[in-house]
C-alpha cells in the first residue's frame, strides 16, 4: 500500500469516527424522519421478508422507494450504532476507490491524493455517515463501480466490466438516480472507446440483471398511495421515533 493511499483512508476514518464519538452512545442525531420508513421497511425484510412500509400485516408491497439500503440495515440487524460504524467503514472504502479511480485517469499521485481527500474531508459525505439514510451505502457503491469501470477500460476484461456493472446495478436499488449513471457513461464508451462494445454489453446485462427485477415489480405490483397508507406512515413514524434502537 503506497503512502498516499494510506492517508487517505487514515484521514477518511479519523474523521467520520470523530463525528461518531461526538455523537456519543444516543441515536437521536443518527435518525431523521426518512430513517424511520428505511427502519420499518428493515423491520419487515427482517421478520416476514418482504419489502414493505406498512408496520403490521397485511403488508403492502412498497413502490415508492427502493430496497437497497433496508436490505443493508437488515443485515446489521437494524441496530443503529453497528449501521454507523459500517457506514463510517463505507465512507473511507469510497474514498480508496475515488483515489485509485484518479489514479488510473491522471497517472499522477498527487492528483489521486487530492482527489481521495477531497472526499475524505467533504462535510457532507461525511455528515451523512452519521445518519441513517441511503447516501453512503450509495457512494460506496457508485465509486466502486467507477473505479471497476476505469480498470475495466484499461485491461479491456469482462469480468471487470461485469462487476462494475452489477455494482452500478446495486447503486440503483439503493437509490433510484443510480439508474441514470451506468446509461450515460456507457454510451461515453461507445463514443469514444474503440473495440469495447461487446464489454460493454456484458456490463449493461450485469446492471439490468441487478436492477432490473425491482424495476419491473413495481411497473406490475405497486399500487397509488392511498389515505390510509399515508395514515399507516406517520404511525410509524411515531413509533420509531418513540421507541430506542435495540
Amino acid at each position: 500500500m503506497s503512502r498516499n493511499l494510506s492517508i487517505v483512508i487514515l484521514v477518511a476514518l479519523a474523521v467520520r469516527l470523530a463525528l461518531l464519538a461526538l455523537q456519543g452512545t444516543s441515536a437521536q442525531y443518527a435518525v431523521t424522519p426518512d430513517s424511520h420508513g428505511y427502519m420499518q421497511a428493515a423491520k419487515n425484510i427482517s421478520d416476514y421478508g418482504t419489502f414493505s412500509l406498512s408496520s403490521k400485516p397485511p403488508l403492502d408491497l412498497e413502490r415508492g422507494r427502493t430496497p437497497g439500503y433496508p436490505f443493508f440495515l437488515s443485515l446489521l440487524d437494524r441496530k443503529i450504532h453497528v449501521v454507523l460504524c459500517a457506514q463510517a467503514l463505507l465512507g473511507a472504502l469510497s474514498c480508496v476507490f475515488v483515489y485509485l479511480a484518479a489514479k488510473r485517469l491522471w497517472k499522477d499521485d498527487r492528483a489521486a491524493l487530492v482527489s481521495g481527500l477531497g472526499l475524505a474531508l467533504d462535510p457532507v459525505s461525511v455528515l451523512h455517515g452519521g445518519l441513517v439514510l441511503t447516501e453512503t451505502l450509495y457512494v460506496f457503491c457508485f465509486t466502486g463501480a467507477f473505479a471497476l469501470m476505469i480498470k475495466a477500460v484499461d485491461y479491456e476484461a469482462v469480468g471487470f466490466w461485469s462487476l462494475s456493472g452489477l455494482l452500478f446495478g446495486v447503486a440503483a436499488l439503493v437509490r433510484p438516480i443510480g439508474i441514470c449513471y451506468p446509461i450515460f457513461l456507457v454510451w461515453l464508451i461507445f463514443l469514444f472507446v474503440p473495440k469495447i462494445h461487446i464489454r460493454a454489453w456484458g456490463f449493461l446485462a450485469a446492471f439490468g440483471l441487478a436492477a432490473g427485477p425491482h424495476s419491473r415489480r413495481r411497473k406490475s405490483c405497486g399500487r397509488r398511495p392511498t389515505r390510509s397508507n399515508f395514515a399507516t406512515r406517520s404511525s410509524m413514524r411515531g413509533r420509531w421515533s418513540s421507541t430506542p434502537s435495540r
